[in-house]
């Protein structure tokens, strides 16, 4: 399988990209970090978003992701909206206040169990929130990592660190690691998918995973790599229990590719069909977040049932959260051809 390589860091210092333009979702495949601070601050709810600059990476230069302008205010402005739900939340879940240091537990939790704090039809919105909150720790991680390479003798050592940089990435980046397609002789599209919406309705329900595997807090992806071996696809170097393309979101799409990008679930929805692995970007910033899986048809074409993890079950999709649509979430369908 070929994956298109993306622009690099000089190649988007020639285009010249001003804060003035519009960026639409369609326009995603063609990604800047200046057209993704522009597309999120026109649909910006929690704040302004700047871009980071970059980082040498081997003899590529990586750009950073955006974050908010101000940390502080958003995160102040997320609890002033939202301060009953989370303090729900804190006293159910025996946590501390919302703050820069706990940040990952509330996000966690909500991934996992969301329904139970907030309404559902806001969700995606919440999940935006924490989507752009957590990109400045995922920067500093970029940039220690990037560092350690010059630390790390042998090739193992190196490409562990530069796959921890590909699960951190956007899109618009080019891939550091090395990652063996050759090795693969399936592609997603090719598997058994009678096999794999078997294991996916065996397993998707809360509390039935399958104990053979590890299970994570965010397990989406683990899961999905699980419902595509069940399917036939092989295991390889880059893609076995647990490398980051078997449990990280953004390398699983880096690995077999994505497209088919859509803002609305309800013209998305129409597209997909039973053997689908789908993908979410909370944000727009280039970095994936989620993994599901298409197990059924529903009753019309707007409806298709959906198996997953974090939170984990099996249901249609109009009683799910992926109905509701936020102003800067990205949909694709991953896997090429």
């Amino acid at each position: 399988m070929k994956i298109k390589a993306l622009l690099s860091a000089m190649m988007i210092l020639c285009l010249g990209i001003t804060s003035t333009q519009v960026v639409n979702a369609e326009d995603i495949a063609d990604k800047t970090p200046e057209s993704v601070r522009d597309f999120i601050n026109e649909n910006a709810t929690w704040g302004k978003v700047k871009t980071n600059g970059s980082v040498p990476v081997g003899n590529k230069e990586i750009s950073l992701l955006v974050t908010f302008e101000s940390q502080e205010d958003a995160l102040l402005k997320f609890k002033q909206m939202y301060n009953e739900n989370i303090s729900l939340m804190k006293v159910q879940e025996n946590l501390q206040e919302l703050s820069d240091e706990n940040y990952n537990e509330y996000f966690s939790l909500l991934r996992k169990d969301g329904e139970k704090y907030f309404p559902l039809d806001e969700l995606n919105t919440i999940y935006a929130f924490f989507d752009i909150y957590e990109n400045n720790d995922h920067n500093q991680i970029i940039k220690e990592n990037a560092m350690k390479l010059n630390f790390r003798s042998t090739l193992t050592e190196k490409n562990q660190l530069l796959e921890e940089i590909d699960s951190l990435s956007p899109d618009y980046n080019e891939r550091v690691s090395q990652a063996a397609e050759s090795r693969y002789v399936t592609h997603l599209s090719q598997i058994n998918v009678s096999a794999a919406t078997a294991y996916a309705r065996k397993y998707g329900p809360k509390n039935k995973y399958n104990r053979n595997y590890n299970y994570y807090g965010a397990d989406c992806t683990n899961f999905a790599s699980q419902i595509a071996y069940a399917g036939g696809l092989r295991q390889g170097t880059s893609w076995k229990p647990y490398t980051k393309p078997w449990i990280n979101a953004n390398s699983f799409a880096i690995l077999w590719g994505k497209k088919g990008n859509s803002k609305k679930w309800s013209d998305f929805v129409k597209t997909l069909k039973p053997g689908n692995f789908i993908g979410a970007d909370f944000t727009g910033d280039g970095t994936l977040d989620h993994i599901a899986y298409i197990t059924a048809n529903g009753s019309t074409s707007t409806v298709k049932e959906i198996a997953q993890h974090t939170s984990d079950y099996v249901k249609m999709s109009d009683i799910s959260d992926w109905r509701t649509d936020s102003l800067t979430r990205i949909l694709w369908i991953i896997g090429n051809p």
